[in-house]
């Protein structure tokens, strides 16, 4: 297992990725797609962990893309647990997957100088692993909304609430859509 930011990821790792998320999802996305995935959240990077086979295949992966939000005030870091990729059954134990997404979030945790949440939108398929692994709870649901006038929220810089216990994404506008790959 290997945790890596998109920018340490070499050709042949990114290409790997692309026939995991093929071999899991039946598409085939370009590098190019890929990378620009990965690299648009306000950070311009994300977290990848790696499980690798001992003839060094890549078996499995998820990503985290880290967004900030604005929260009471103050800035967080929600972890976008997204692309889960475990095509291949029985090639990765799931009690390391469980290892591996504690062992990432605490990287990001040292990463950030920000609280953390982690959110996801999980399928039928992963949602059972996550509630079995990590006793995955519901705590609260994220919207999206859409944005009549983009301009003008461009021009006022900052989303203003109400509800100062309300979570939003800081610059909504300005991240590409966090279910890019939701073919």
């Amino acid at each position: 297992m290997n945790i890596i930011k998109t920018s340490d990821l070499d050709k042949i790792k990114i290409n790997q990725i692309r026939i995991l998320f093929k071999d899991s999802f039946g598409k085939l996305p370009s590098e190019k797609q890929l990378i620009r995935k990965y690299t648009s959240g306000c950070f311009g990077f994300s977290i990848h962990c790696l499980f690798f086979n001992s003839k060094d295949l890549l078996v499995g992966s998820f990503t985290l893309i880290p967004k900030k939000f604005i929260y009471r005030k103050k800035e967080i870091v929600g972890l976008h647990l997204i692309d889960t990729c475990f095509p291949y059954t029985g090639e990765v134990n799931p009690f390391k997957i469980k290892k591996a997404l504690l062992k990432t979030i605490n990287y990001c945790t040292k990463y950030f100088c920000f609280s953390l949440f982690l959110y996801g939108f999980p399928n039928k398929r992963i949602i059972k692993l996550w509630d079995a692994l990590l006793n995955w709870q519901h705590i609260d649901s994220l919207h999206s909304m859409i944005d009549f006038s983009p301009i003008m929220t461009i021009f006022c810089k900052s989303i203003q609430s109400d509800d100062e216990n309300k979570l939003l994404l800081k610059n909504p506008i300005l991240s590409s859509n966090p279910r890019l790959f939701s073919f």
